[in-house]
């Protein structure tokens, strides 16, 4: 993150010699910015996240249904734009983007 925000320290830390530059380059910052917008539309911009391919023309229906339910789950049950948006962000800045899935088996009981 220290290189993300620019800041001087660890490896970053300018040496202690006079007449040396302070300055700390941001091009980590630059970079995963601008790419962020072209990386977004390509994946947040359909309610498709994943498609199920049939093996047969039996399994046509239970894959288109498979398909409709992850993006419904991901972008209507959850905030889907944020979860995506956050991963590949973390995923620019430190090589890994986490995303963690489960099944809250809670219960709602309203009368």
């Amino acid at each position: 993150m220290s290189y993300y925000q620019g800041e001087a320290v660890g490896e970053l830390a300018p040496p202690e010699v006079e007449g040396r530059s302070r300055v700390v380059s941001k091009e980590l910052m630059d970079v995963v910015e601008w790419t962020m917008p072209g990386l977004m539309e390509m994946f947040a911009s359909t309610d498709d996240v994943v498609a199920f391919e049939p093996s047969g023309p039996s399994e046509e229906k239970n894959c288109k249904d498979a398909t409709r339910y992850c993006g419904y789950v991901l972008h209507r049950k959850n905030p889907g734009f944020t979860i995506l948006h956050d991963a590949i962000k973390s995923s620019l800045i430190t090589r890994m983007g986490v995303v963690k899935a489960y099944c809250d088996r809670s219960w709602d009981v309203r009368e």
